[in-house]
């Protein structure tokens, strides 16, 4: 039986570290073993001082490769102040 997975990772372009990406393409190998129900992706947003994008485009390249429709998110730029924090003073953009 597969074990439900929503992966959370800080996957940025141009890339910050390594680990990310290859963290994110063993999550996919182990979806198509059949271990792993990949739910889907939360990709942080890139803090201001960081030269980068959240990296969409790798997920929708192994979604293509592996043939897997896994959806991916980007997390808020604002901080959570606390757990049940719901943002409800962020902009609409920012809560969708």
């Amino acid at each position: 039986m597969p074990v439900p997975l929503i992966h959370a990772t800080d996957l940025f372009r141009p890339h910050n570290d390594p680990d990310d990406h290859f963290d994110l393409a063993v999550a996919y190998a182990l979806a198509l073993q059949g271990r792993l129900e990949l739910k889907g992706i939360v990709i942080d947003r890139p803090p201001p001082q960081f030269d980068s994008d959240p990296d969409l485009a790798a997920v929708a390249q192994l979604n293509h490769v592996t043939g897997l429709t896994v959806p991916a998110v980007v997390g808020s730029p604002q901080p959570m102040r606390h757990p049940d924090d719901t943002q409800a003073s962020a902009s609409p953009s920012d809560r969708a």
